[in-house]
């Protein structure tokens, strides 16, 4: 079955060249001689966070699910209170009206 694009085929056309024309210019300014250092720092310190990330998931203890069951209980019931709190003390900012 065959679904017909919302959009008319010269727009996903120019949409596609904007696409292009944009990584291009941001390609070239990133290597640009000046924002060389930047570009390698950055690269480097997602490398680094990106690392930290998947070494903490595969390596971490599995978590017990009664532990995760109280937890989840606390943050809600304080989720809740903080609400009922907040909405306590808040004017409306208009008066209701009853009709």
């Amino acid at each position: 079955m065959y679904v017909e694009s919302p959009f008319h085929p010269s727009l996903r056309t120019l949409i596609g060249l904007r696409m292009r024309a944009r990584l291009r210019r941001m390609m070239q300014t990133a290597f640009s001689p000046r924002r060389m250092g930047l570009t390698i720092v950055t690269i480097l310190l997602t490398l680094v966070w990106f690392g930290s990330a998947w070494i903490n998931a595969v390596m971490r203890e599995p978590y017990a699910p009664e532990k995760f069951q109280s937890g989840i209980t606390l943050v809600l019931t304080a989720y809740f209170l903080w609400h009922v709190v907040r909405f306590s003390w808040k004017r409306p900012e208009q008066e209701m009206e009853l009709t």
